[in-house]
């Protein structure tokens, strides 16, 4: 066995002090190839996570750590793991207090900046990725304001965002090829609405991941929403409408913010980007606007459906609808994709259908029921006629056919269990199949050998 300073890993593995934050995976993909570490100890200590004490995590790419249940699992484990208790920094953990429940900052592919590699090779430090090429809406390096790479230089293999057993960082993960080679196109042109967004997005996101907030206490209200409220006053005085109606949102949203809820990652940047104020500041609760006038929303933002587009519905065709799905002429196998399948959530065929909707969820639910013992009975069937044939064949052959054999036939043919109801319809079929064979089944188990 190992002892705990033999597989301790250094805690200078990976640094975490520059001024761009490691993503937390290539801290594990180097904690896994270093030799401090046996690679089977650390894929048993992460695959071993439990997701609420329900579900066992046995699949790496299926684990997208980022500011939830999942990363901090994640992170309390390899914390006690290496000895250290800083690896929420490699996360969007810190400000998991400031982001709205649904603010998705992470992406789900794989990108880098070929120069940041290449620098990291050069000058013989570890080859690591920032945590902000994951960051959604940074398409660029905010180091070397060049575009970053999705493909690799040799294969032309688009990266995916998941683990693999063959992940290195700075190297693609099909051919093994060195990322750090593509020429990357020049930067971005700042006099376009789209590239001046750009450019703003990831310095003001690389700020949010260099700088985490000092306290770990679950903050007071929302900070954001106060920001808000101050620029509405500024830029629009005080008329809330028309800054919803700038942001391309709804006019209760803040309303809502100022109870209890936050803005989600998309309307998040809008509204940054609208104010001139960077989204560390704003949610913090700091006013610092660096400008005097309201930028052109750039068409990348306006491109982007920050809310569902408002539709005259004839509740006359809804009611209609509903009706034939609770009579079984319309079959959906949820009322939510029901309601989805006419652009209407469930909350709204609720507020105005109740009982049709009470109707079509407990017929949805008979139909399923009726599913189930359909596909119980027809395994029972099966069953039942397999070990009917399997006692037929042992009988001939002089073998009697007792429960435990046929159960472990059925087992090892996947035909059923060890269980109650599988036993007595075992026992039910061996009984058939002695009635139905020539001469006593007593007298053929006298005659034939014990089980052993």
């Amino acid at each position: 066995m190992y002892a705990s300073n033999d597989w301790m890993c250094p805690t200078n593995l990976i640094p975490l002090t520059r001024y761009i934050a490691t993503r937390f995976r290539s801290f594990l993909i180097a904690l896994r190839k270093s030799p401090c570490i046996p690679g089977w100890f650390c894929a048993i200590s992460v695959l071993s996570l439990r997701f609420d004490g329900i579900k066992r995590i046995r699949s790496c790419p299926s684990c997208k750590p980022r500011k939830r249940k999942m990363a901090q699992m994640w992170v309390d484990s390899l914390n006690g793991m290496v000895g250290r208790n800083d690896l929420r920094l490699l996360t969007l953990l810190p400000w998991k207090p400031y982001l709205g429940r649904f603010s998705r900052l992470t992406g789900e592919g794989r990108q880098w900046c070929p120069l940041c590699l290449e620098e990291d090779l050069q000058s013989r430090t570890p080859v690591y990725e920032r945590l902000i090429w994951s960051m959604r809406w940074v398409g660029h390096c905010p180091r070397h304001r060049c575009r970053l790479a999705e493909r690799c230089p040799e294969c032309d293999y688009q990266q995916a965002g998941e683990l693999s057993p063959l992940q290195s960082c700075g190297f693609c993960s099909r051919c093994q090829g060195w990322l750090g080679t593509e020429h990357p196109d020049p930067v971005f042109d700042r006099q376009t609405a789209d590239g001046d967004y750009e450019v703003w997005a990831a310095q003001s996101l690389a700020d949010l991941v260099a700088h985490p907030p000092a306290s770990t206490l679950p903050r007071t209200g929302n900070p954001a929403s106060r920001v808000i409220d101050r620029g509405i006053a500024r830029f629009f005085d005080g008329n809330a409408a028309a800054f919803c109606e700038h942001i391309g949102i709804s006019k209760t949203c803040p309303t809502y913010w100022r109870c209890a809820g936050a803005p989600n990652a998309a309307v998040l940047m809008a509204i940054s980007y609208c104010l001139q104020i960077s989204v560390r500041d704003l949610l913090t609760g700091k006013d610092v606007f660096s400008g005097s006038c309201l930028p052109p929303l750039p068409p990348i933002l306006l491109r982007t459906n920050l809310r569902p587009v408002a539709r005259r519905r004839n509740w006359n065709d809804v009611r209609q609808f509903l009706t034939e799905v609770a009579n079984g002429t319309r079959y959906y196998g949820s009322l939510t994709s029901a309601a989805e399948s006419i652009h209407l959530s469930p909350s709204q065929a609720y507020a105005r259908f109740a009982d049709l909707c009470r109707q079509i969820a407990e017929a949805l639910r008979e139909t399923r029921r009726e599913v189930v013992r359909t596909a119980r009975e027809q395994r029972k069937d099966r069953l039942d006629k397999a070990i009917r044939i399997e006692a037929a064949r042992m009988i001939s052959t002089g073998q009697y056919p007792s429960v435990d054999r046929l159960i472990t036939y059925a087992k090892q043919h996947g035909l059923g269990a060890d269980k109650p109801a599988d036993r007595s319809c075992i026992r039910h079929a061996q009984l058939g199949a002695l009635a139905g064979a020539p001469g006593s089944g007593r007298r053929r188990r006298n005659n034939a050998a014990p089980d052993g």
